[in-house]
């Protein structure tokens, strides 16, 4: 049996008036209210992978040998307009 996800209340303090007003318009033109929209919206952002991550596996690749230089990857495109 799965255990419920534990959940947890979060504040957050000092908001300018146009971010409220651009979230709360978000929310509605999705049809949700701004609790359960700013809840998606965070549950998505713990998704994405951060910048120091994404770099982190960057470092981790192998290099890679280009087939062309980006100077004749631009000829190139120059050539086919």
């Amino acid at each position: 049996m799965n255990k419920p996800a534990l959940t947890r209340d979060l504040q957050i303090r000092n908001v300018p008036d146009y971010v409220y007003e651009d979230l709360t318009a978000a929310a509605k033109e999705a049809g949700l209210s701004l609790s359960e929209y700013l809840r998606r919206e965070l549950q998505e952002m713990t998704r994405r992978i951060s910048m120091h991550q994404m770099f982190e596996r960057i470092a981790t690749r192998e290099p890679v040998e280009p087939v062309l230089s980006a100077a004749e990857i631009i000829r190139l495109d120059r050539d086919n307009r």
